[in-house]
């Protein structure tokens, strides 16, 4: 409490750019307009992320944070923790803007390759063709540069960005050097071969499409109030301004105090004197922190005259009270000279107790906006905008792929495992290549994250010095606990079903259990990017295996008898111990398999989910068992006469179909029980050749799904035949559903 009160009286002077009072509200946990947010979050996960960050925010004394959370493709969390300003205490929300830093590199990039697919540039043309007026001084690899160099930070451009180093200290393309000055050249390159600022650009070709509408590179008057305070330890910054400004200052004294001397022919001081040497020291300090920052007015500009007016005013107190105090001693301590010397010294003592009343507090940072866009750090915008611009870069919808596919492909390698695409970082690992950028300022620090794989993402901005660590350990955290490696690791088993085995794959959970049947010719793997995501959702034990001949499967040599393969999957399912309480979910071939196990087993099955399933209806509806193995789309890709030269699978594909009249007139004689749940998934998208292929499909999951008393029929509009891949979210909610039914 003590350290807010004397940071309020330090900043008290400048109320004006802190903003009023807010009263502090209830956090927001979803933005209107975010387009692909879609918010379903684990209740679990939330109460569990949201401990651990109030947790670590507190150990790090970092005021504010904003989080968003992608899982498979969709933004289902957005979250502000703390606060925007630890003034005002006004709290962050889901909306609250900050300050990305090096973040503003990704999205120049991205515009670029925009202008790229548009045949405005070209990554392999050296970039000072497009410049009617040269950006970089005359050298030996000034017109070398290529837009992938300045993309992969290959360009031999350096770092130094305040002031900007156009020096360029290796040839082009040698090795990687990361470099902010880079991305200065690119903007420069951009803005002359459009006619437009990079703020406009960026408008166009990257905001607008994505519906970043709190994104800019100049902070518009519409998105200040929205705008986060940094926030510093005020010490590391006064310490060094303290060190020029005592420079100047005795150069200053030192100086006069000569020319006095010279003049009079004896040394004095004045208080005239030391506070017309204090304001020519505080301006010649404030104009080397400008020329520091890069010759414009910013906020660090400001917080530096707000923290030298602070200082001047607090010793004019300091040196009128030590004055007053001084007048007061007796005897010889009264003396001119040793008044003097004590003044000195009063002087001295002041300074030094201003000094470390400052370096003990931290507090906010005045907020500015950018005075014009820069591609190299300028950008504001909040944490479900930067999630939107993950999902693009995961999955391209705006953006010609093969121009992504480059973006986020390793272009550069920097270290065992790191590499650098077309202006992303790419962390190549066991499970798909990862990608991510973070942004560094003093006052904000902000990370983003996406798995391409699997594009579960996250995205966490802080507004504090100390905010670089934390974004790391939370981001980790959340990725770990979003992708549910820990939790979700499936377990494989090779069990004895009677003369054979079968192999089976488990992800470990709570009952009802959820068997996947894949379509025909398909194995448990099938199921490895959609059963880990059903574990996490439902919390249930999902269940995947190789159907006998598949997989790591034996092929039995009895002929194919779907009554014995379904009893030798009990026995399977019996040993595991999940013959009790089960969920059945099958694809294609898969749907006659589960209708068989519902029929055989109904006291154990909870519900059904058929998926774009074959069955008998329609079968008939084409002509039969002998047409559905004759129509191109069952052809068989290899020859059947030389079953010498045949694979395992390919022997167990014609072990069905030379079964399949057996199935067709068995499954005919069964009706689902009434007492069983049935959804029905048909794809919305029409893929049989035929239109009254087509017609018959979907006529036939009608009649499915009619055939219970509790039975649905749900289209997958976006999805053909292949639901699991093109559409799974409608999997794992009807998956859901039948889960929190049969547990109710």
């Amino acid at each position: 409490m003590k350290a807010r009160i004397l940071t309020f009286l330090f900043l008290i002077a400048c109320l004006a750019l802190i903003g009023p009072m807010h009263v502090t509200g209830t956090r927001s946990s979803s933005v209107d307009g975010s387009p692909n947010q879609e918010i379903y979050p684990n209740q679990e996960l939330v109460e569990d992320l949201s401990t651990y960050i109030t947790a670590q925010m507190q150990a790090a004394k970092v005021p504010g944070l904003s989080i968003a959370l992608i899982r498979e493709g969709k933004v289902v969390w957005v979250e502000g923790f703390g606060e925007t300003n630890s003034i005002t205490g006004k709290p962050v929300v889901g909306d609250t803007v900050f300050e990305v830093a090096s973040i503003s590199k990704v999205i120049a990039a991205y515009a670029a390759l925009q202008l790229v697919e548009r045949g405005t540039l070209a990554l392999d043309e050296p970039v000072h063709q497009y410049l009617s007026k040269p950006w970089l001084p005359a050298s030996a690899y000034a017109d070398q540069i290529t837009l992938r160099q300045l993309l992969t930070h290959t360009s031999g451009l350096t770092n130094n960005v305040n002031p900007i180093d156009k020096s360029i200290v290796y040839p082009p393309g040698e090795r990687y050097q990361y470099s902010g000055v880079g991305f200065i050249y690119l903007q420069e390159v951009m803005e002359q071969v459009t006619g437009k600022s990079l703020e406009q650009i960026a408008q166009e070709l990257v905001f607008e499409p994505l519906e970043m509408d709190s994104s800019s590179y100049v902070v518009p008057s519409n998105l200040m109030p929205r705008l986060a305070y940094g926030h510093i330890n005020y010490g590391g910054m006064f310490i060094q301004i303290t060190v020029v400004l005592a420079v100047v200052f005795a150069i200053i004294i030192l100086v006069w105090l000569i020319i006095r001397r010279i003049r009079s022919g004896k040394f004095s001081f004045s208080a005239r004197m030391l506070w017309i040497s204090y304001l020519i020291a505080a301006s010649l300090t404030l104009a080397f922190v400008i020329y520091f920052v890069g010759g414009t007015v910013n906020k660090w500009v400001t917080l530096t005259t707000l923290w030298l007016i602070f200082f001047g005013v607090g010793m004019a107190l300091l040196l009128f009270a030590g004055r007053k105090l001084l007048a007061r001693l007796p005897g010889k301590w009264g003396q001119p000279k040793r008044r003097t010397a004590l003044l000195v010294f009063w002087s001295i003592i002041s300074a030094l107790a201003l000094l470390l009343l400052t370096i003990v507090l931290s507090g906010p940072v005045p907020r500015w906006p950018a005075g014009s866009p820069n591609a190299a750090f300028s950008l504001r915008t909040t944490a479900p905008d930067l999630a939107n611009f993950l999902l693009e870069l995961a999955s391209p919808q705006h953006l010609d792929p093969a121009l992504m596919a480059e973006m986020t492909s390793p272009q550069v390698q920097r270290d065992e495992g790191q590499s650098w695409g077309l202006g992303i970082g790419i962390q190549q690992d066991s499970q798909g290549n990862i990608l991510w950028h973070d942004g560094n300022n003093a006052d904000f620090h902000s990370l983003m994250v996406i798995e391409q794989k699997h594009r579960n993402g996250v995205v966490v901005l802080t507004n504090g010095q100390n905010g670089a660590s934390l974004m790391n350990e939370i981001a980790n955290y959340a990725m770990d606990k979003i992708s549910g490696l820990a939790s979700y690791q499936a377990v494989d088993s090779l069990l004895d079903v009677g003369g054979y085995q079968l192999h089976f794959r488990i992800y470990p959970g709570s009952e009802p259990a959820v068997l996947l049947e894949s379509g025909g010719g398909m194995d448990a793997s099938y199921w490895n990017d959609l059963a880990p995501t059903l574990a996490r959702e439902t919390g249930a034990a999902i269940i995947t295996y190789d159907r006998a001949g598949y997989g790591e499967s034996d092929l039995p040599n009895a002929p194919y008898d779907i009554r014995q393969e379904v009893a030798a999957l009990w026995r399977g399912l019996e040993q595991l111990g999940f013959a009790k309480s089960l969920i059945l979910l099958g694809h294609s071939y898969g749907g006659m398999l589960i209708l068989v196990e519902a029929c055989e087993h109904p006291d154990a099955v909870r519900g059904v989910v058929f998926l774009d399933a074959m069955n008998v209806e329609f079968i008939d509806a084409i002509g039969g068992v002998q047409a559905l193995i004759n129509h191109p789309l069952s052809q068989q890709p290899f020859d059947r006469a030389d079953k010498e030269k045949l694979t395992k699978p390919q022997l167990a594909s014609l072990r069905v179909e030379d079964g399949l009249h057996g199935v067709v007139e068995y499954v005919r004689s069964l009706s689902i029980p009434q007492h069983i749940p049935v959804r029905v998934i048909t794809a919305g998208i029409p893929w049989w050749p035929k239109p009254e292929e087509n017609q018959a499909w979907r006529e036939s999951h009608e009649h499915l799904a009619a055939s219970v008393k509790d039975g649905k029929l749900l289209v997958a509009e976006r999805s053909t035949h292949l639901v699991p891949d093109e559409q799974p979210e409608i999997i794992v909610d009807t998956v859901k559903e039948l889960v929190q039914i049969e547990r109710q």
